[in-house]
């Protein structure tokens, strides 16, 4: 019976160390830390996004959890820069040579925006941006062949997938797709999606509204749709409605 218990306790503890193991091997790559504003509280939904310094692409992407705090992996092997942003804060960036080893930043904390200049604000493009019911990603800070068109774009923003002609942003599908803010009534989306080179496009916003009888009644009815506008770049839009026309 002694023997039993000892055999038991001895098990028991190994299985604590597989897991502390594991648990350890998890975090033993990656980027990680905990933001926060100047008065100690934690800040949620931080943008937190990786960044090639050679050119400001886009590399990895991921977003604060309600204690502030983020883990980033799949880095490549490199010098990047970390880029912060939340909107009301300024943007923080830092250059960082990442060797498959985990970097654990600590505690970071973004200073109130109030107009001022600071060393820390980055010149480079934001990638991507949170406000309230809106994600903004920025075209150009993410790599596209020369003959992409915006289905080959859209694959390369993180959480947006093309499913069967549809687009899906976090798991829901959009309903309606919007081309410099007005509705696109050319039928098919396809049609716009597939004709239209992903260098044409300067920002695209992916934005969970109310329902359109909630806003055209002001009650709010609790249903909610997912709507994806696609801003072009002024250098391109004639080139893009001549393309429309065509097709």
């Amino acid at each position: 019976m002694f023997s039993t218990k000892i055999n038991f306790k001895i098990g028991a503890l190994l299985m604590f160390l597989f897991c502390f193991s594991i648990s350890i091997q998890s975090q033993s790559s990656g980027i990680k830390g905990v933001i926060t504003d100047e008065t100690n509280v934690p800040l949620e939904m931080v943008s937190v996004a990786l960044l090639s310094p050679k050119d400001n692409t886009f590399l990895s992407y991921t977003t604060t959890d309600e204690k502030g705090m983020f883990l980033l992996n799949d880095i490549p092997k490199d010098t990047i820069v970390l880029q912060l942003d939340l909107l009301g804060f300024k943007t923080f960036s830092k250059k960082l040579i990442y060797n498959k080893k985990l970097i654990d930043l600590k505690n970071i904390i973004l200073k109130e925006d109030i107009g001022q200049l600071d060393e820390i604000v980055i010149t480079a493009v934001v990638p991507i941006q949170i406000k309230k019911d809106t994600v903004s990603f920025n075209a150009d800070s993410f790599k596209v062949n020369f003959d992409d068109n915006i289905d080959g774009l859209l694959n390369k923003l993180p959480g947006i997938e093309m499913e069967e002609g549809k687009i899906v942003a976090q798991g829901t599908t959009v309903t309606k797709i919007f081309v410099d803010g007005k509705e696109f009534f050319g039928g098919d989306p396809s049609i716009f999606l597939k004709n239209i080179s992903a260098d044409a496009i300067a920002k695209i916003e992916v934005i969970d509204k109310n329902s359109d009888e909630a806003e055209l009644t002001g009650i709010n009815d609790g249903n909610k749709e997912v709507v994806i506008n696609f801003t072009l770049k002024k250098s391109k839009k004639i080139e893009v409605l001549v393309r429309l026309q065509r097709v």
